[in-house]
Parts: structure tokens; sequence; C-alpha cells
């Protein structure tokens, strides 16, 4: 149950090598979004190919190839996650799961939010300054086109806004606070449940699922989506057999199933 993170430092916790992986990753993530700069390039940092490629262009050749790492956002981003998780809850863990609430927020929330009012101050300022007319065929880059309003770049320095006026990144610092608003919250249960690792990786292994295929704890269009492929499928079995549309939770909990071992 202990957590121990060795350091250069004598009675340093810290682990020297995901420094390493962590600026890796931020290359990756710099590299993605410098593909999305081009039309040609754009969606190709992407896990899948663009919508139209084709297997014989040479961009989508090196996109399937390992050299996707070097310029794999959306994977890099997922490394962020895990390793702000891993920061947050190591010390915590080590004191049997329980976190002081006012130091800690009082801490965290100005290392997350202090950054972004400077990074949509600095947005804004840019975006005043440049042209912004829309690129023909690059969708990414038309999506600053739009024109920003106090309150949205308000709603972007707190974080509160769905879909950024100002920087199109922040989702992830908007899942950043979520985790570490609820974390003091979890992490008593986790504590909890420690000896019962098995039953907690299978229900986090459900929501990583659910979450993949849904992308909403709650039934949704790709619910219903996926509703006109099962229940097909499963008429060719039992010609009478109905699928619900909640189905998919059962889905996610075989596919959990299956990938614990």
């Amino acid at each position: 149950d202990r957590v121990g993170i060795v350091g250069p430092n004598v009675g340093q916790d810290r682990v020297v090598a995901l420094d390493g992986l962590r600026g890796v990753a931020a290359c990756a993530v710099v590299l993605g979004h410098c593909l999305n700069l081009s039309p040609e390039l754009l969606g190709y940092g992407a896990p899948d190919l663009p919508r139209g490629a084709s297997l014989g262009d040479p961009a989508a050749l090196v996109a399937l190839s390992p050299l996707h790492l070097l310029f794999a956002g959306t994977e890099a981003v997922a490394v962020f996650f895990v390793l702000s998780g891993l920061v947050l809850t190591a010390p915590a863990w080590k004191r049997e799961g329980r976190i002081a609430v006012v130091p800690y927020m009082a801490k965290r929330l100005p290392r997350l939010y202090l950054p972004t009012f400077a990074g949509v101050a600095f947005a804004v300022a840019v975006l005043a300054a440049i042209d912004r007319s829309p690129v023909p065929g690059s969708t990414w880059l038309n999506e600053a086109s739009k024109p920003i309003t106090a309150v949205g770049a308000l709603g972007d320095a707190l974080l509160v806004t769905d879909g950024s006026e100002t920087n199109r990144v922040l989702w992830s610092l908007q899942l950043e606070v979520l985790f570490s608003l609820t974390l003091p919250l979890l992490l008593p249960l986790l504590w909890s449940l420690r000896r019962r690792r098995a039953l907690v990786a299978v229900g986090l292994v459900v929501a990583s699922v659910v979450g993949a295929f849904a992308g909403n704890p709650l039934p949704g269009q790709f619910d219903a989506l996926i509703l006109g492929f099962t229940e097909p499928a499963a008429r060719l079995i039992d010609p009478s057999w109905t699928v619900n549309m909640v189905g998919n939770w059962w889905f996610g909990a075989a596919s959990a199933l299956m990938f614990v071992p």
C-alpha cells in the first residue's frame, strides 16, 4: 500500500524519468497542433486518420508508423492526465488517502488558474493584433476567426465555457480542475477499497470503456447509433430480440472483463 518515489536528493520524492516523459509529451502536443496549421496535414496528428485519407498518401503512411509518436498529441494529453493523477495522489496515499482540503485547494487552484489567466490574456492580445480572416481548407484555424466577446474570454479564464473563444486547448485544464476538485472526495473511497483492487480495477476499466465508446455516462446519440448495429446483429441469433439504448452499459461491462486480465 505504500507509494514510494525516489528522487535524486535524500528525502525528496520524485521520479526524474517522469520529468523527461512530460517533456516528450509536451513536444508531441506542440507538433500535433502544428500539423493542424496546414490544411493538407489537418487531422493526421489524431489517433485515427482524417476522413478521406488514402493509404497511398505519404502523410498517412507516416501517421500509421511508429513516427506517429512524435506528434501524437491526443495520446500525449492522456499521459499528462496520468502524471497529474500520480503527482496528486501519491503523497495523500501515504497519509491513508487523507488530504488537508483547504491547504490543498489553496495550492492547487492557483497553479491551474494563474497560468490560465495569463494564457487567456496573451491569446486575446495576439488575436486582436493579427489578421483573423478565414483560411480556405483549415477548419482548425477558422475556429480562431470567430469574434471574441468579454463574456467568452471571462468564461475561458474561469474554465467554465463549452468551447473556448480564445484558446482551444483549455478543455484539458477544465478536466484538471474537475479532477482536482473531486480528488479529496475520491481518495478516501479508494483508500477504503485498497484491499479490493480487482473490484476497483474492474470499475475503473468499465468507466474508461463507457467513456471511450459513449463519451458520456448517460445515454446519448452515440448509444442510439450503436443500437442500429447491435439490434440487427442480435436478431441474427434471435429474430424476436429487442435491444435497449442503455444496452451499451452491458457492452462496457463485458469489455471491461476482457481488458482486466
